[in-house]
């Protein structure tokens, strides 16, 4: 059975402190003051320039930790001043944080990502974005999830870890994106002048972006007839790319019928095969 420790017994931090001059305390509020000086200063530099690259919830939180830092290290120097052993107060912390990090490693995920998120800013709150396949208007972001509201009115709640891990595709960052639009020409059609109607159409097209210019390429020779691949630019809004392209399909169906290009429909021939002749004669 181990003994009684006395409050004489150095091990015993009571009597550790209660052999302290006036002097090592003054040390010891000193270090406190100045740590928690440093930390305020250094956490306000920290947020101005975070909040330049992410978002002011991610500047303050970081700026909060970095002066939190400062206190908690100036308070162990303090603890070393008075003489005050750290080392076995430290050891319980470091198994506490242990123990919380493994209980709550799937939060601490998200968190992690939420913030490399917000520093790297991939996309913002209002983006049209594709994530782990499902496609939407980013609705708000925080240290946890992103809230997508998908083109069919759902609403979808994505946790960071896997939108981080993931490749995300941002329709709309760029302000402007290239679509590929197929039209089919008969095979007696005259290509350069089925050319010429075809980019003269897209030319008075609301939404169809005049730079980059507009292009008509002849793609294949299909089943029933040629087709063209149109590419042009438009806005990056997918309602603006649904809009350009029903304009450009009833566009270039009235102006065909103007010039008289016939846009092919699928046509099957069939040969009809002689009846087999009776061995018989009859």
């Amino acid at each position: 059975m181990p003994a009684f420790q006395s409050p004489s017994d150095p091990a015993n931090p009571l009597a550790e402190l209660s052999g302290l001059g006036l002097s090592d305390w003054l040390w010891a509020i000193g270090i406190l003051v100045v740590a928690a000086l440093l930390g305020l200063s250094a956490g306000r530099l920290a947020t101005r320039f975070i909040d330049k690259r992410a978002s002011t919830f991610i500047a303050r939180l970081v700026g909060r930790f970095v002066a939190l830092t400062f206190v908690v290290l100036g308070f162990v120097y303090a603890l070393n001043q008075l003489g005050v052993s750290i080392g076995p107060v430290l050891g319980l912390l470091g198994l506490a944080g242990l123990a919380l990090a493994l209980a709550f490693q799937d939060l601490l995920q998200n968190i992690i990502a939420g913030i490399f998120m917000s520093i790297r800013r991939p996309f913002d709150a209002g983006h049209q974005v594709s994530i782990n396949g499902f496609e939407g208007t980013v609705e708000s972001i925080n240290l946890r999830e992103v809230g997508l509201v998908g083109f069919d009115g759902v609403r979808v709640h994505l946790p960071n870890a896997g939108v981080w891990s993931n490749p995300i595709i941002n329709y709309t960052e760029l302000g402007q994106r290239r679509t590929t639009f197929e039209v089919g020409v008969s095979y007696a059609t005259d290509l350069d002048a089925a050319q010429a109607v075809i980019l003269d159409v897209m030319g008075t097209i609301p939404g169809l972006a005049a730079t980059p210019a507009p292009e008509a390429f002849v793609r294949e020779f299909g089943d029933s007839g040629i087709n063209f691949a149109l590419r042009f630019w438009h806005g990056a809004d997918f309602a603006i790319e649904w809009r350009v392209r029903d304009e450009l399909a009833r566009s270039l169906k009235r102006r065909f019928d103007q010039e008289g290009i016939t846009i092919p429909f699928p046509q099957r021939v069939v040969h009809m095969a002689p009846p087999p002749e009776d061995p018989s004669g009859d």
